[in-house]
């Protein structure tokens, strides 16, 4: 009996094996098939947010998951989408290429890491100046050093974007509390309470500045 349970527990491992090969050589067949298509960066709430509001082909473009967070890759492609799982600590050249970013439409950088992003963003223009990139920076001083000093040369057909979630969370916060007015009409006065100095409690600062 237990020669043949052996026998029996040794087939099914082989068969798990070889199940695992060919899923992961038709994963990369269809990643070396693909072009025109988005890649995203990044894990946090609004990489996965992005995620839960797209499908793995969106408009006929597809989108690619690129990440550290082996749990958001593999939900992922669970539900179809093609991902590359970054290893390392950083991303690496070999990452963006089996992404596909020589042949693809947009570069999507929306790490929780302003750091993360930058670094990724010089990395791909090193690389290729076909895809636009969309940089997320949240920390205002940055952005606006990254938005004077020109990431993008202007001898090259490379695309930048610079956009900020918590500029656009302060944006919204104004929107559904405006600042100027009151129940008595447009205040005279606003007094702003910050409790932080996060990205977020400086995007409001700045947005309030910008009302007042």
């Amino acid at each position: 009996v237990a020669r043949w349970l052996a026998a029996i527990i040794s087939t099914s491992a082989i068969l798990r094996l070889g199940w695992s090969y060919i899923q992961k050589s038709r994963h990369e067949n269809r990643l070396n098939g693909i072009k025109g298509h988005t890649i995203i960066f990044g894990q946090g709430a609004a990489v996965q947010s992005y995620l839960n509001g797209h499908e793995p082909t969106d408009n006929g473009e597809t989108l690619v998951l690129l990440s550290a967070n082996k749990t958001l890759t593999e939900s992922w492609v669970q539900r179809g989408g093609l991902a590359v799982v970054i290893e390392d600590e950083s991303v690496s050249q070999h990452n963006l290429t089996t992404a596909g970013l020589e042949k693809a439409a947009h570069l999507l950088l929306l790490d929780i890491n302003d750091k993360h992003n930058l670094q990724v963003a010089l990395l791909a223009q090193s690389i290729s100046t076909t895809p636009e990139i969309i940089l997320r920076q949240d920390h205002p001083a940055i952005r606006d050093l990254i938005q004077r000093n020109e990431l993008s040369p202007k001898n090259t057909t490379r695309r930048l974007r610079i956009i900020s979630i918590e500029v656009s969370r302060a944006r919204e916060l104004f929107d559904r509390v405006p600042l100027e007015v009151t129940p008595r009409g447009l205040a005279s006065e606003v007094h702003l309470a910050i409790s932080g100095q996060g990205p977020f409690e400086q995007a409001a600062a700045v947005q309030a500045a910008l009302i007042g």
